[in-house]
């Protein structure tokens, strides 16, 4: 089995780029579709495949396998979800600009599940393991600050979060 990533335009139905490397992991497309980032935190262009950036690691630790990842509004910022953090970093240069914790420590089996952003406010959604059952835990962060304004946490119960608005 192989997987290939291909990027099209659908109105003349043409093949823009065709990538291989990088096929199983995009996680998230900037909000014009001109990058995307990738499991591994790399950030390429959407018509040639080329690398852009690669997110910087820094202690503490913040490196592994992004599990979740979402441009901000304005494509200024990527947050991604890694282990048992949330790192903002900037997707043009890889610099980590915010680390903080995900909603719930300590962390055993499981990843974030959604992240979300609307505004300032960053969504994390999330599940932990154990042996006989799950939890769902939801935070809401200011991701400029990485201050938890609102979370949330169920035992037993599986929560799939999918959007955040002002009200």
């Amino acid at each position: 089995y192989r997987s290939r990533l291909q990027i099209g335009d659908l109105s003349n139905q043409k093949i823009l780029c065709s990538l291989d490397e990088f096929a199983d992991s995009v996680l998230a497309f900037d909000n014009v579709g001109a990058r995307f980032v990738t499991m591994n935190s790399i950030v390429l262009d959407t018509i040639s495949g080329c690398v852009l950036s690669r997110r910087i690691l820094k202690p503490p630790p913040d490196h592994g396998i992004s599990y979740q990842a979402c441009f901000s509004d304005d494509d200024k910022i990527v947050i991604s979800s890694v282990d048992n953090c949330v790192v903002m970093w900037d997707p043009c240069t890889g610099e980590r600009l915010l680390r903080f914790e995900r909603p719930h420590e300590p962390y055993y089996r499981g990843h974030a599940q959604r992240i979300v952003i609307q505004g300032k406010l960053c969504l994390v959604a999330d599940e932990r393991y154990d042996e006989n059952q799950g939890d769902s835990h939801i935070a809401v962060f200011d991701y400029e600050t990485g201050e938890k304004t609102w979370a949330t946490a169920r035992r037993g119960v599986y929560i799939q979060a999918t959007c955040l608005w002002n009200a």
